[in-house]
């Protein structure tokens, strides 16, 4: 896989998609970057020698939100009837595609309290949080386009559901001292460091403000991807991994020709 074809997989490049899906490599070069993006966070404002758990923290919950979309997507297949790859051989493909879009957060690495404000500072990384939340939902959308089949409609919805729920799940996780909405989520992937109770103030309006929107849509993407399954066939192939139609109900572990 070369540095081109990384960076066009990044702007949702077809054939770019196809070739990490295929790339034996993708799995662990995507761990790799999941790592690294979990020091662009962490750089300059933890000491990891005594909170190691921020370096593993990162990893499990991208394992664990990859491994959610995947099994949505794969069950939907089965469910349907419809062509399913060998199962490990579509997970590692597919989890290789979601950490791919790792190096995204590098953005955080970016040292905003230099040449900004405080105030400066804080609003950068919520834009920069936006901004790469923003670009790995729309890329992902663009994944199941490639990788299954989807319409742009049902990609859509799929995805937007899975990380609205996800997104309420963490925006209203709250530890045992911090009772903010909101808070740990953004000031952990936001790799943002409130310093001034105004700083506090925004992020809990923000947090609110997410939480809010979350919940209002959520019913809405519920029912989008309810109605593009029922009125819609599911595609004939998962031709990203295999380059070939699949039988229904392909043997786990079988890798098919």
């Amino acid at each position: 896989m070369s540095l081109a074809t990384w960076l066009r997989y990044l702007g949702g490049n077809e054939a770019a998609i196809r070739e990490v899906a295929v790339d034996p490599w993708s799995l662990m070069l995507g761990y790799l970057f999941v790592v690294s993006a979990t020091f662009a966070r962490t750089y300059g404002k933890y000491d990891l020698s005594r909170q190691s758990r921020l370096l593993i923290l990162p990893t499990a919950a991208s394992l664990a939100s990859s491994a959610a979309l995947f099994h949505v997507v794969y069950l939907q297949q089965w469910l349907a009837d419809a062509p399913c790859p060998p199962y490990l051989r579509a997970w590692a493909s597919f989890v290789g595609l979601f950490w791919m879009t790792a190096p995204l957060a590098w953005i955080y690495a970016v040292p905003y309290e230099r040449f900004l404000s405080a105030a400066g500072a804080v609003k950068a990384r919520l834009w920069s949080l936006g901004l790469v939340s923003l670009w790995r939902v729309v890329l992902m959308m663009r994944v199941l386009q490639v990788v299954l089949g989807y319409g742009a409609i049902r990609a859509a919805f799929v995805v937007l559901l899975f990380a609205d729920v996800v997104a309420m799940l963490a925006i209203y996780w709250t530890t045992p001292r911090d009772r903010s909405v909101g808070l740990p989520l953004l000031t952990g992937m936001g790799a943002i460091m409130p310093v001034r109770r105004a700083d506090v103030r925004l992020l809990r309006a923000t947090g609110n403000l997410v939480g809010g929107l979350g919940c209002m849509t959520l019913p809405a993407w519920l029912i989008g991807v309810v109605l593009t399954a029922m009125l819609s066939p599911f595609p004939a192939k998962w031709t990203a991994i295999t380059g070939a139609d699949i039988p229904p109900h392909a043997d786990l572990g079988v890798v098919a020709n």
